[in-house]
């Protein structure tokens, strides 16, 4: 049985982020400094302070999802990626994740060595665009595609 399918108040019906979170989870030794950029309503950084016993800070910029990180105890700011992380300091965390937020960025290199800045390791998970109905739909829309 999974780690998040244990916990009975998390309801997921994404398969895909459930098996994305597990492999995040996967990663992070216990006792870990995380920081999730663009990190929706926290479920991950709540499952990785459960679990993991990991001290969690989450940055969101959708107001709305930062209020349901709150009501779930997660410490989260707003704030716009592309302004770089400079409330934080060098090698304040040991790992930072962006999960299915990079493509989102207009400054991705930026927020990359942000990154790398804030935190020894990055975990970065980003949706597949090399499928032939997602290629067909930037093509057409001449934006990123929204998938299943």
């Amino acid at each position: 049985m999974s780690i998040l399918n244990k916990q009975p108040r998390l309801l997921l019906t994404d398969p895909l982020a459930v098996l994305t979170d597990e492999i995040i989870l996967g990663q992070i030794p216990h006792g870990s400094r995380v920081l999730d950029l663009g990190c929706g309503d926290g479920r991950l950084l709540a499952s990785l302070h459960e679990h993991r016993d990991a001290t969690i800070q989450g940055i969101e910029l959708d107001l709305e999802a930062i209020k349901r990180g709150l009501a779930r105890g997660v410490p989260m700011i707003q704030q716009n990626l592309d302004h770089g992380l400079p409330s934080f300091a060098d090698a304040s965390f040991d790992f930072a994740v962006l999960s299915q937020t990079l493509q989102q960025v207009r400054q991705p290199r930026r927020l990359l060595q942000e990154m790398l800045r804030v935190a020894n390791r990055a975990l970065i998970v980003v949706p597949n665009f090399g499928h032939w109905k997602v290629r067909l739909q930037v093509i057409t829309h001449g934006r990123a595609p929204v998938t299943s």
